[in-house]
């Protein structure tokens, strides 16, 4: 519906009718992909609001070209979507080039730091903006709106499952006096004993600070005696001041 009311005002306009077709894509494609981008610009992530807006107002410069240069080309442009039945279009080719493209940025935002693995979610948005500025770029402007509103509240629903789920996770709170490798004893611990380690929180050394916690978060299926079996091995280490398992001190 939005698509050919965009449509008829472009045809009404003539020669400068293509022009304002992009001008209104363009300008859908920025104000949808800004909505995907502030959620991401708000939680700190790298990949913010200024790289998705950029992706998908490009793909949809794109998208436009894809769709409508070969008919400029060949004088057949009405901006109906109709040409000549002897001239077959193939409007595939810049589409599936954005889509290997976009996948190649999108693996950039993708960081793999021992257990933890950060930037999927971001990837995911890259690759949703990109597709919203893509359906903008070739007139869907409705379907663009409604991934845009699907996108955004998944990733504002996700947010609060994800805090939900963590604090209901086996966790193990590590105390360690000065630098120390604990992490890698913790995962050599955890792996011997069949643990699966979710997430490690482990803050940069200070000098200026005595005493570093070192949170490690673990999967629903790992036991409390798997955990505290992991504690007690730990105070064997001598800079390990403490442990608390499931909130649990150990001395």
């Amino acid at each position: 519906m939005i698509d050919r009311l965009v449509l008829r005002l472009a045809q009404s306009y003539g020669v400068a009718g293509l022009p304002l077709f992009v001008l209104v894509t363009v300008l859908c494609a920025c104000a949808l992909s800004f909505a995907v981008g502030l959620e991401r610009e708000l939680h700190g992530e790298p990949t913010g609001l200024s790289t998705h807006v950029l992706i998908a107002v490009s793909c949809c410069l794109l998208m436009t070209m894809s769709v409508w240069a070969p008919r400029i080309a060949d004088g057949y442009f009405d901006l109906t979507g109709e040409a000549g039945r002897d001239v077959n279009y193939d409007t595939s080719r810049i589409a599936a080039a954005i889509v290997s493209g976009v996948g190649f940025l999108g693996a950039g935002t993708i960081i793999k730091t021992g257990p933890n693995v950060k930037g999927l979610s971001t990837a995911a948005t890259v690759w949703s903006s990109a597709a919203i500025g893509m359906a903008c770029g070739a007139g869907l402007l409705l379907e663009a709106l409604i991934v845009t509103v699907i996108t955004t509240a998944v990733l504002m629903l996700s947010v609060r499952v994800k805090r939900m789920i963590v604090n209901r996770l086996p966790c193990l709170k590590v105390a360690v006096r000065g630098e120390a490798p604990v992490v890698a004893v913790i995962m050599r611990l955890a792996s011997a004993n069949g643990m699966i380690v979710r997430e490690i929180e482990a803050p940069p050394f200070e000098p200026d600070e005595p005493v570093t916690e070192i949170n490690v978060l673990f999967a629903y299926k790992t036991t409390d005696i798997l955990i505290l079996d992991l504690g007690r091995s730990l105070l064997r280490e001598g800079n390990v001041l403490y442990v608390e398992c499931n909130g649990v001190r150990l001395p």
